[in-house]
């Protein structure tokens, strides 16, 4: 039988309106943008168009995101929130004036400037179900004068279910720096935030000839939650009229354990409401455990950016909160209670799959997408019993080619420990059909760290892993100090020594898969590939250990971490490298300088450091749009390199060429996710791979 084609599995992506559902049957709601950057708000009823409104020429695109994206119904489902991109001002002054300098919002959000909060009513709070205005309304929020201290962008916006005239709003509120920096928000949890208590006039019929979108003044804004967290994902339990957000710590790294907090609803921005713990910050779960017994205690809660959108079941008379978190290296869904925050894991059984919930009935039903490296993302539905037991069934899989499937079903992922360490360990992904040679030695092996630093490696479906184990090498994906899903206390190890620890734990997972016979010490059998941090670590790998790998791909690497002119995340180049950042009053001043002697620290921690001693050969991906990681990291690199010439052994190899290839993306940024981008990558990564080394 001739071998699957592993190229196969370079598949095309698609996109879909955002709609939401109301709580009335059959009622629904659908922010539309066609392919030529029209812009519809559509009303939905028994499976029938209601009410069309075109916001082509009342604003640019609307927000889907995480961080900022909303789209809720007012409690008589006459009205729709949701935050789109205003249009450009219109200048009157002089000529230069449209030059003038208005902050991005960074990474992920290309042409964004003007994050802005829309309301489209289409009747009266008070009317009937189906009844509408022939003309709806379509307001935009301005929070100029509501208060002295409000942010400038407010995202997750609901509305308050107790108000019958449907003025009161709650939002996650993200505030400027002391020197007013919008920074990036892209992964980046620990952002200055606040959920936010915001009341706005009436909003009434249209006049004749009145402006829409229309422009209302908020009334009053009130904050909610305390300066020192960072808060985020505003959600309302209707029956005990408590609202429920997260929250990491404001600065230092960019992703850490999160808590969970609850508040009455206040009836007024004018009532104080003090927020009440619900589930702390787990500093070390293992420092009562022993190094066989480390799957059982709860790491601490490390969500997505948001809570699902409807996150509440109820088991007997107790409510609990669901929950996507990192549980060590995989993935899983959690319930908290919300009366003293207990933990249980919705997924135990299942440790080399990962799990990420969506939304739930409000009973007990949970909607939930389960995958592996093996498993394309599949949705299921989990039913849960009254002793907290989910029984899961899957009800959509991804219809598969033949040769894919039989591709997939051949792959195989298991976790390796590393001895002596508590929160060491990697994902290792082979294929089952390959295994050994005749000689007995293992296939040739990748080592590709996460980026981040604070991410986690789980067995997700990632296609471009999937091709490498597909074409027959086993990929070691390590979860060094500094990852999510081992306790705080590991989170907060790793500031002020990446370049060294992270590095150190890489290495030490690969010399753990040699060990076990899983991976072969011959240098043409191994391999490096990261991006970002991930592509830092590379960097340090092929300079402090230049006779290990026989060739290496980084994607967009930091590089030279003084180099953050056109970083959206500045404070992350002073923060992992245990210089402090202030990014609130109580912090600081503001943006600390690049001196000289930061300068030093930073590039003795930077892999540039290391460049003279390079002899792996190099390959370089880069986006020329990256916001995150400036591309004169890489680009540098590249010409640093072919500077040294790799004093061992040249620049060119007589018969393979030169030793280091730059690839730049135009338009591209730091995740370089394009659909001819993402292919051309992974196949010039496989033709490095078989150039410099042994093929599998």
């Amino acid at each position: 039988m001739p071998s699957p084609d592993p190229s196969a599995l370079l598949v095309e992506l698609g996109s879909i309106p955002l709609p939401i559902a109301g709580r009335f049957v059959d009622e629904s709601t659908v922010l539309r943008e066609t392919a030529d950057r029209k812009r519809v708000v559509e009303v939905w009823r028994a499976g029938q168009l209601d009410v069309s409104h075109d916001v082509t020429e009342a604003h640019d695109g609307f927000y889907s995101d995480a961080a900022y994206g909303t789209l809720h119904f007012s409690p008589s489902e006459t009205a729709v929130v949701y935050v789109a991109e205003a249009k450009p001002p219109q200048r009157t002054g002089p000529v230069y004036d449209k030059f003038e300098y208005t902050p991005p919002l960074g990474e992920g959000y290309p042409g964004r400037k003007r994050l802005t909060v829309f309301i489209f009513r289409w009747a009266a709070p008070q009317a009937s179900i189906g009844e509408h205005w022939e003309s709806p309304v379509l307001v935009s929020l301005s929070v100029s004068g509501a208060s002295k201290r409000v942010p400038t962008r407010f995202g997750q916006v609901l509305f308050s279910p107790y108000d019958k005239e449907e003025r009161h709003l709650y939002a996650t509120g993200y505030d400027l720096t002391p020197d007013g920096r919008l920074l990036g928000i892209v992964y980046c949890v620990n952002r200055p935030s606040g959920i936010w208590h915001l009341t706005i006039p009436p909003i009434k019929r249209k006049d004749e000839g009145e402006k829409n979108p229309a422009v209302i003044t908020v009334e009053s804004a009130s904050r909610l939650t305390p300066a020192n967290l960072a808060c985020r994902s505003p959600r309302i339990d209707e029956a005990s009229r408590q609202l429920y957000y997260i929250a990491c710590a404001v600065g230092g790294p960019h992703a850490s354990t999160t808590s969970v907090w609850k508040l009455p609803v206040p009836s007024s921005t004018a009532n104080k409401v003090t927020p009440n713990l619900v589930l702390d910050v787990v500093l070390d779960p293992y420092a009562n455990s022993s190094l066989d017994d480390l799957d059982t205690p709860f790491p601490g809660l490390y969500p997505d950016i948001t809570l699902p959108r409807s996150p509440f079941v109820t088991i007997g008379s107790k409510l609990y909160i669901v929950s996507t978190t990192a549980w060590r290296s995989r993935n899983t869904i959690v319930l908290i209670s919300a009366d003293d925050g207990t933990v249980k894991d919705l997924c135990a059984e299942e440790s080399v799959a990962s799990w990420a919930v969506l939304a739930t009935d409000g009973d007990k039903k949970i909607i939930g997408v389960r995958s592996a490296l093996s498993v394309p993302y599949e949705l299921a539905v989990g039913t849960i019993d009254d002793t907290g037991k989910v029984a899961w069934n899957v009800i959509d899989r991804p219809a598969l080619k033949p040769a894919v499937k039989d591709v997939l079903g051949r792959i195989t992922t298991s976790v390796l420990r590393v001895p002596g360490h508590k929160t060491l360990e990697g994902l290792v992904h082979n294929a089952s059909s390959v295994g050994s040679s005749a000689s007995g030695a293992p296939p040739p092996a990748i080592l590709e760290p996460h980026g981040g630093p604070h991410a986690t490696a789980v067995p997700s479906f990632i296609p471009r892993t999937a091709v490498l184990v597909a074409f027959g090498y086993t990929v070691l994906q390590p979860n060094y100090t500094g990852s999510l899903g081992f306790g705080e206390a590991a989170v907060r190890a790793l500031p002020g020594n990446c370049g060294k620890l992270d590095v150190e734990d890489c290495i030490a997972t690969l010399r753990e898969l040699i060990k076990q016979g899983k991976a072969s010490d011959d240098r043409r059998k191994l391999f490096y590939t990261g991006g970002s941090h991930g592509g830092f670590i590379g960097g340090h790998v092929v300079g402090q250990y230049p006779d290990l790998f026989a060739a290496s791909i980084l994607r967009n690497p930091v590089i030279s971490a003084g180099e953050i002119s056109t970083s959206d995340i500045p404070d992350w180049y002073f923060a992992e490298f245990g210089v402090e950042y202030p990014v609130i009053e109580s912090q600081g001043a503001g943006q600390p300088l690049m001196t000289p002697e930061t300068y030093a620290r930073l590039h003795a921690a930077s892999p540039i450091s290391h460049v003279e001693k390079v002899t792996t050969p190099v390959l370089l991906a880069l986006g020329d749009s990256d916001l995150r990681v400036s591309p004169t990291n890489g680009l540098g690199y590249y010409h640093s390199l072919r500077a040294h010439a790799y004093k061992e052994g040249g620049l060119e190899d007589a018969e393979k060429g030169s030793r280091v290839k730059l690839l730049m993306f135009p338009g591209m940024n730091h995740s370089l996710d394009g659909l001819e981008e993402s292919r051309a990558e992974i196949q010039a990564t496989l033709e490095w791979l078989g150039k410099w080394g042994d093929k599998p």
